[in-house]
């Protein structure tokens, strides 16, 4: 069925016929092609659609097509499509809004709503309370399995996607966890307290999302409860959340593995100014910092004079340095963000990096000293060939040990260890490399002068 249908029922007014159609379809594929639509063809079928499945539909659409829903649409409108959205969906449109389009956007919601998202926009930003929803259901500890189905059959739009049901006592302290099978097959007079499991896994509202991450990739859970200082359930995270959480700290990382400063949205949708604002510090930074590289250089002028084979290697050293600190440190970031690495691990990862760089070294030693001796313009020169290749293995070992104790530093200073990007990896490990080739070949080389 081609994406024109969607015109087709809107422009005819068959919003009960398309409707069913919609409901024959995925929710993400719908939002995929509601985004190929003219603007104002959208804002016709908000205005008449049906306001629940506008509501759940509008959390799957792009930012910008948020944004050019919300500029088209009153704020009371905009206020009214928002009590269909997710809390954890509305909060995450709302918080990119200036505060004052907040604010009168929140002013037509009724008072229990308001109060809701001014709560989560109240956590601090990356805190699993931040992003976790309000669309829960609980019981009291003391209820019937009768009384407790009633209370699922009345909030059924969330019993669709609900599998487990959260225990709470008259101060809504978490107690226990139920599930759909617990209570289908208990009978209706039990109480929830008897058929309750209060070995509850919860995370602190407060908490880093990474943290919640972790808890859901520890124990495969499709939900996770957020409780507060007290453990009074405040919130649920749930498995959708922390996918999108586990992309941007992918990308995040990645970025600023590059030397990039995060920017969250499509590479392809980004405007090629701001992507160069967010590039253009670190390769300022760069360009600054290689002046040392060039100090060192400039400084064995004289051994470079009598020698001008030596500056034939320097890309190789340099470059080798890079990416043996680059791999360290990725390596090192990974084990941070999956292993609980952390910053008390200084010994175990000196001592581990100590011992791969000098398997490596041993085997780029060898490598490289019988690639200048018989594949490169000096071959023949052993004396050349020893030099690069000692430079090579003592270059391996100095660049994973910083590129691995580089990421704990920064956890250490409380900084994100993926701060230690890797050209500045890459920087200091060139001017080390320079200062131990020129060292080296001073002594070695220096009675041929």
């Amino acid at each position: 069925m081609q994406i024109n249908y969607i015109e087709d029922y809107l422009i005819n007014n068959k919003f009960e016929e398309l409707l069913s159609e919609f409901n024959e379809k995925n929710i993400v594929d719908i939002a995929e092609e509601v985004e190929q639509l003219d603007i104002n063809l959208v804002i016709y079928l908000y205005k008449h659609m049906d306001k629940q499945y506008v509501g759940d539909l509008f959390s799957y659409l792009s930012l910008d097509t948020q944004n050019r829903i919300k500029d088209l649409l009153s704020s009371k409108e905009m206020s009214y499509l928002l009590d269909y959205v997710y809390t954890d969906d509305a909060v995450e449109f709302i918080s990119q809004l200036p505060i004052t389009n907040i604010r009168e956007i929140l002013s037509y919601s009724d008072l229990n709503r308001r109060t809701q998202i001014y709560e989560l926009l109240g956590y601090p930003k990356d805190s699993a309370g931040s992003i976790m929803s309000k669309d829960y259901i609980e019981f009291g500890k003391y209820i019937s399995v009768q009384d407790a189905t009633q209370v699922i059959k009345e909030h059924e739009g969330l019993s669709e996607f609900m599998d487990v049901y959260y225990i709470t006592d008259r101060d809504g302290i978490l107690e226990g966890i139920t599930s759909v099978r617990d209570i289908l097959f208990a009978p209706d007079l039990e109480i929830i307290e008897n058929i309750m499991t209060t070995d509850v896994i919860s995370v602190n509202a407060y908490s880093d999302q990474e943290e919640a991450a972790k808890q859901f990739a520890k124990y495969d859970f499709s939900f996770l409860p957020v409780v507060d200082n007290t453990n009074k359930l405040v919130g649920l995270l749930s498995a959708d959340d922390i996918i999108d959480i586990v992309e941007d700290e992918a990308t995040e990382d990645i970025h600023m593995m590059g030397g990039i400063s995060w920017i969250k949205g499509s590479y392809l949708t980004t405007p090629a100014r701001l992507i160069a604002f967010k590039r253009v510090g670190w390769l300022l930074i760069l360009t600054v910092a290689y002046t040392l590289s060039s100090w060192i250089i400039t400084g064995y002028d004289d051994l470079l004079t009598m020698i001008p084979s030596l500056l034939i290697f320097i890309p190789l050293l340099m470059d080798t340095a890079g990416d043996a600190g680059s791999q360290a440190l990725a390596m090192v970031v990974r084990g941070i963000a999956v292993d609980k690495v952390d910053n008390t691990y200084y010994k175990e990862v000196l001592f581990k990096e100590l011992g791969v760089s000098l398997i490596a070294g041993f085997f780029l030693f060898i490598g490289n000293f019988l690639r200048i001796m018989y594949f490169s313009i000096n071959s023949g020169d052993a004396h050349l060939a020893f030099v690069v290749s000692l430079t090579v293995f003592f270059v391996v070992i100095i660049s994973k040990i910083i590129g691995g104790l580089l990421p704990l530093v920064a956890l250490s200073f409380n900084q994100d260890p993926a701060v230690m990007a890797s050209p500045l990896i890459t920087t200091i490990s060139d001017s080390i490399s320079l200062l131990i080739y020129f060292t080296i070949a001073a002594i070695v080389l220096g009675g041929r002068l």
